[in-house]
Parts: structure tokens; sequence; C-alpha cells
């Protein structure tokens, strides 16, 4: 499996390649309308949620627009309306955190523990320990006689 990690703004190295990438895409978009991101970094960062993919996307639907009605500059005010909603972001942001766990790299001592003891598997492994037939109600969880009449 290959590992493309988001920008994570919490590393210096993570921020200055994403301006790397923001100024590249800058100058690329330039060549269609003039283009100003650089001014609006942080919110490119944030709105992509450190995504090159979502940002490449966004910044086309961006372009896109922008030479289809002849709009002059694409700034991150231009951008704002062609975001992502925070509500996409949150869930995309939370399942990046998950995945980046899963994809973390363990010790060797969980490698060896796994190979000797193997997987612990629940005792319980689902159905039901009632020896009734599907479809045969509980006679405990409808009244029944004259109570329910």
């Amino acid at each position: 499996m290959v590992d493309y990690p988001r920008y994570d703004v919490r590393r210096k190295e993570d921020r200055d390649e994403f301006g790397k990438v923001l100024f590249n895409l800058e100058r690329w978009l330039s060549q269609f309308v003039e283009a100003k991101l650089m001014d609006g970094a942080e919110y490119f960062y944030q709105k992509s949620a450190g995504c090159v993919g979502i940002l490449k996307d966004w910044l086309g639907r961006c372009l896109e627009y922008a030479i289809m009605e002849g709009v002059p500059l694409i700034d991150a005010k231009f951008a704002q309306r062609f975001a992502l909603k925070n509500r996409g972001l949150m869930t995309i942001i939370e399942e990046a955190f998950l995945g980046e766990n899963k994809l973390a790299d363990v010790g060797d001592e969980r490698v060896l523990d796994l190979l000797q003891n193997g997987i612990l598997l629940s005792n319980h492994l689902g159905g039901s320990d009632s020896p009734r037939r599907p479809g045969r109600r509980n006679p405990k969880r409808d009244p029944v006689g004259s109570a329910a009449i």
C-alpha cells in the first residue's frame, strides 16, 4: 500500500511544501487568468484539509467559472464560493486522521506478540443463544391473555 499523507500544518516542512504546491498552482492558473493564491495560503490549507487533490479540484472549479464568466482574478475571496462545506471538510479530516492511525507503523514487539499469541476473538461469535426458531416471537415480549384485549 502506498501512503500519500496530507500536509500537516503542525510540521514546518509540511507548511513549506504546501506553500510550494500553492505557488506552483498559482503560476499554472496565471496562464489563463490572474491568480493570487499565496496571500490566502492558510485559508487554502484549511479549506482543502491539507490535501492537494482537494485543492486542485477546488481551483479547477474556480478556473472553469472564471474563464466562462470572464472573471479577471482568482484569489481566496473569489475561491470561497467554490470551497467545500465545513461539514464535508470535517468528515474528510476525521477520516484522514483515522486512516493515518491505521497506516501508522507499529513496533516489532507488537508484530511478535501477534505472531506468538494470534488474534483474540470474542467468545460470542454472534447469533442467539436461544433455541427458538427464526420469526417466532418471545411470549414475554407482548402482553397475552385478558391484558391484551
